[in-house]
């Protein structure tokens, strides 16, 4: 009897327990839906960042005098010089016709052409002056200055300083000067009495300082002349020009 008790005692035991697992297993189910979650709340979503716009970079043009740069317009060389820099007779901008043939040569008060002063000079080379600048200064000497643009661009791409009454002393007072902030120059030409010519190559820029003496039409014409070009466009236009000859 008493083995026969026992066994009913463990199988009472043994259904009492039932319950109780049936009860466990759903909160282990319950851990493993948290863990999940926890997991999947872990994981933060890629935020995807917008690629940068690209960066548009001028190109660095050569400073050829003052604020002048090569490829400037005509606006933009006047703006250069506030209240110093005019617009040169017969400047394209005005809204005439760029000829694309030499012009008439300019007459006592400036260009003349059928369609009158507001054409500008093309010369030749077909470049033409756009807007000048009076009075500027290297050392004692003073100078007109020309800013010359290319036809049809409109654009920079000469600056000339010239002086029409200077004498050969200022000549060599001038290239002292120039010595002294651009160094020695590359060459020095005396092809006669009466012309010389200096030039430095200085960063991209050709730097040619040169003055003559003319007596045209019976009139003494003394011209000391700086000009200021880049260095690889004088040098095309240079064998251009020797191509002609």
């Amino acid at each position: 009897m008493r083995v026969i008790a026992r066994r009913v005692l463990v199988v009472i035991l043994v259904l009492l327990s039932l319950p109780v697992l049936a009860a466990k297993k759903p909160k282990k189910h319950a851990r493993r839906q948290k863990k999940a979650k926890v997991t999947a709340t872990a994981t933060p979503t890629p935020v995807r960042t917008p690629a940068p716009a690209p960066t548009l970079i001028r190109r660095q043009t050569t400073v050829l005098w003052g604020e002048a740069r090569v490829g400037m317009t005509e606006d933009e060389v006047l703006g250069a010089f506030p209240g110093k820099a005019e617009a040169g007779a017969g400047a394209a901008a005005k809204g005439a016709t760029v000829p694309t043939v030499p012009a008439v040569p300019a007459g006592p008060t400036g260009p003349t052409g059928p369609t009158g002063p507001t054409v500008p000079t093309v010369s030749e080379d077909g470049t033409y002056t756009g807007a000048t600048l009076r009075e500027a200064q290297i050392g004692e000497s003073s100078f007109d200055v020309s800013f010359v643009f290319r036809s049809p661009e409109k654009t920079l791409e000469r600056v000339t300083l010239a002086c029409t009454e200077c004498y050969a002393s200022e000549f060599s007072r001038v290239r002292r000067k120039l010595i002294e902030r651009h160094g020695n120059p590359v060459s020095d030409e005396s092809p006669s009495a009466d012309r010389r010519r200096t030039t430095w190559i200085v960063d991209g820029l050709k730097i040619q300082l040169g003055w003559m003496y003319s007596n045209l039409l019976g009139r003494g014409v003394k011209v000391l002349s700086v000009n200021y070009t880049e260095a690889e466009k004088a040098e095309k236009a240079e064998k251009a020009e020797s191509g002609k000859q």
